[in-house]
């Protein structure tokens, strides 16, 4: 089984180093989801622009090699 938390850490220090690196000036910072939308949306809205990461599926996995497992895993950008 994938823990989902693993890949969504792996995608915001990508997204982290360019902000870092100085490759993403635009972006102010980085932040994970965690209830802001219970709240209202008048926050959230005065936060964009924002790039939002979803995860919305995943397939069934498959054996490539004898110590390899694909999971085939779809996010929404």
């Amino acid at each position: 089984m994938i823990d989902l938390s693993v890949v969504e850490q792996g995608i915001k220090d990508v997204m982290a180093k360019q902000v870092t690196d100085k490759k993403w000036t635009w972006v102010r910072e980085i932040k994970t989801y965690g209830g802001e939308f219970d709240d209202g949306l008048t926050a959230i809205i005065k936060a964009f622009p924002a790039i939002w990461v979803t995860f919305e599926s995943s397939g069934t996995p498959k054996k490539i090699s004898h110590n390899k497992t694909e999971f085939p895993l779809k996010f929404v950008v």
